[in-house]
């Protein structure tokens, strides 16, 4: 009878594990489309920005084509200021361009490759995958 019992729970406890690795499949797809999307939504949004930008430069070069002096032409300038859609549009690029990364070195670690090969194909150093991946690690204790 014993043995009965310690069947049943080796049995739930693959039952248990084999229900959180779905779920986990589950939750690293649902991060990976969510990481996706968030880049797609930025560059969108940096597309525009971007536009934005190019457009006020523009202005300014005009006016200082025409001798107009930096501090009036900073003074006349709406807000947000140029240096700050720069500034703005950089932050956004950052944040996702973070979040991906760490996205992706996490769905390559789980396909079974190497520190080494996700560097290769990342562009990056080894040492440096290493490092994302303890930060990574430490942040979610």
């Amino acid at each position: 009878m014993p043995s009965r019992g310690c069947t049943a729970s080796v049995s739930y406890n693959k039952d248990y594990w084999r229900t959180s690795a779905v779920t986990s499949a589950l939750e690293e797809s649902d991060s990976e489309e969510s990481a996706l999307e968030e880049v797609a939504e930025a560059a969108e949004a940096s597309a525009a920005q971007q536009a934005r930008i190019a457009e006020r430069a523009r202005a300014m070069q005009n006016e200082r084509r025409r001798g107009m002096a930096w501090h009036t032409i900073l003074q006349r300038e709406p807000r947000p200021s140029l240096l700050g859609l720069l500034a703005e549009s950089a932050r956004r690029l950052a944040s996702v361009t973070g979040r991906l990364r760490h996205t992706m070195i996490e769905g390559l670690a789980s396909e079974g490759l190497s520190t080494r090969k996700i560097a290769g194909l990342l562009g990056v150093s080894h040492q440096r995958i290493s490092a994302l991946r303890n930060r990574a690690g430490q942040n979610s204790e």
